[in-house]
């Protein structure tokens, strides 16, 4: 191709610099090289029609025989979550509140970085691809898990048995409130993110469990709802570990953190004040 430009550009009469010719050749050079870690960052979330999750469909945890059956009305346990979520109200208006409704309007990646102040770094698809795409797709795995039992017990919501606010911009289910899939996702993610940054683990872990307990906060999950959430993401962490995709996306991942550690980056959120908020009330740490 750079030969018939030369023979075209004499035929013509022109003369064309030398530079111009070194300038073409690497363009084309590159264009054939490009970086295969930039080629390969979509790739790691397939493109299918169901779950973009490591585990085939057929492989997930089996949620109504994981679980036990929500508290039955008139129980003792489910008073203790009427109680609970009572006790939640004091916080309406408050900046716990407000951060709530956050944790349950963010969408990927803003969800993924709700963490970002326990990890000291922000998680991104082009600087940290594997990491990304390890939470996400674990994201759909524990989602598809939950699906199972929430559709069994159909188990109505706070908000719908109450007829009290709801932090919460957009339009709720009022059943398939049991188990809690978003309260499963922040603590599959915690345990994830936890061996990942084990040096960190204590605050990751802490994050995780309060960000569970945004759903009771915002008056959208019961209590049981949000503990056995967390037992179902365990339960799929567990069953990830077995899997050699999801053990190389892990390592790659430690690889990707430490390398935006040692950029030493200036911090982008005010972290003593948002930890002061999300750990400012016992409904955080129950």
């Amino acid at each position: 191709m750079i030969r018939n430009l030369f023979f075209l550009s004499i035929s013509q009469g022109k003369i064309i610099p030398i530079t111009f010719f070194i300038a073409l050749i690497a363009f084309v050079l590159s264009a054939g090289c490009t970086n295969p870690d930039k080629q390969s960052n979509k790739s790691l979330i397939p493109e299918t029609a169901n779950s973009k999750g490591f585990l085939p469909m057929d492989a997930l945890p089996d949620s109504i025989a994981l679980l036990p059956p929500p508290p039955a009305e008139g129980s003792i346990a489910y008073e203790l979550d009427k109680e609970i979520n009572r006790n939640s109200f004091s916080l309406r208006g408050s900046p716990r509140w407000d951060m709530a409704a956050d944790h349950l309007n963010a969408l990927i990646p803003e969800s993924i970085n709700g963490f970002y102040c326990s990890l000291s770094a922000q998680i991104t698809e082009d600087e940290t691809p594997y990491l990304y795409a390890l939470l996400f797709r674990t994201d759909d795995d524990v989602r598809f898990t939950s699906t199972a039992a929430q559709y069994k017990y159909n188990r109505p919501t706070p908000f719908f048995v109450n007829n009290e606010p709801i932090c919460v911009r957009q339009k709720r289910h009022n059943y398939q409130s049991y188990p809690s899939g978003g309260a499963a996702a922040f603590w599959a993610w915690a345990i994830i993110l936890s061996e990942i940054a084990p040096e960190k683990s204590d605050d990751i872990i802490a994050r995780g469990r309060a960000f569970g307990q945004s759903y009771v906060i915002c008056n959208d999950r019961w209590q049981s709802d949000v503990n056995e959430g967390r037992v179902l993401g365990s339960i799929v962490v567990a069953r990830l570990h077995a899997l050699p995709e999801f053990q190389e996306y892990l390592e790659a991942a430690k690889s990707e953190l430490a390398s935006v550690w040692a950029k030493d980056l200036p911090p982008i959120r005010d972290c003593d004040t948002e930890n002061a908020v999300v750990f400012q009330s016992s409904l955080t740490r129950f």
